[in-house]
């Protein structure tokens, strides 16, 4: 693959988040669908400024690799994804994504950038392994992981409280020698 083309897909492309994103991250966070989702804490309101703060804080933060995923005909922002808790001695992080407003679910966004990350976690970071924990009622984040080639290692059972019910969150891994053996495949 062209590495200037790596990050770039048939429908997005992963680039940087700016400052201008600022405010559609919190309007996302502040319509809790996506967070209740993804996040395990209560997709509860929070304030303006404190999220202000965090987005801020979190685009200067080297520790977590944060990415915008941009629909490549227009450059609108339709989600973000990360690689975070690296563990450089180890090759390991933890993937992490939300496409953040309901309207634009079920459209392959995500798939395709996860697919994209992967590329790059695996080509250029050199990483070996990328993990993540997906709730069991997200059926479309455990169906697009599973696409792209993750292989469910656990399960943490009855982890998620939420709605008077009890969820399992589900562990999945990949590794790079599978990446890059599915993607020579074909």
């Amino acid at each position: 693959m062209d590495p200037q083309r790596r990050l770039v897909g048939e429908k997005v492309r992963l680039g940087m988040l700016r400052e201008a994103d600022i405010d559609l991250l919190i309007d996302w966070d502040d319509d809790g669908r996506a967070a209740r989702l993804g996040d395990s804490g209560p997709a509860f309101p929070r304030p303006e400024p404190g999220q202000r703060k965090v987005w801020g804080e979190r685009l200067l933060r080297d520790s977590v690799k944060d990415f915008a995923i941009r629909l490549v005909d227009d450059d609108t922002l339709v989600g973000t994804i990360s690689l975070g808790q690296i563990e450089w001695s180890n090759g390991v992080a933890e993937l992490g994504m939300e496409i953040g407003d309901p309207a634009m679910w079920g459209h392959g966004y995500g798939t395709e950038a996860v697919r994209l990350l992967l590329d790059f976690a695996f080509n250029d970071m050199n990483l070996h392994r990328v993990q993540l924990g997906v709730f069991r009622f997200n059926s479309r984040a455990v169906a697009c992981y599973e696409r792209v080639g993750f292989v469910r290692e656990g399960v943490q059972r009855e982890y998620l409280a939420r709605d008077g019910q009890r969820h399992d969150m589900l562990l999945y891994g990949i590794l790079a020698p599978d990446w890059r053996a599915a993607q020579s495949s074909g």
